[in-house]
């Protein structure tokens, strides 16, 4: 079993989005989504 992380640098730090069981090799429209939302939340704080 496979596992995927997507995540972000914001200067120095890394910020995990989310992960999640790689399926295919494709990731999922709705994992990027998903961690893209995450960011703009992390980004506004």
């Amino acid at each position: 079993m496979a596992y995927r992380i997507l995540y972000f640098f914001d200067g120095s730090e890394i910020v995990l989005t989310n992960a999640f069981v790689k399926k295919t090799w494709k990731v999922p429209t709705e994992e990027i989504e998903r961690a893209l939302r995450r960011r703009a939340r992390w980004q506004a704080r």
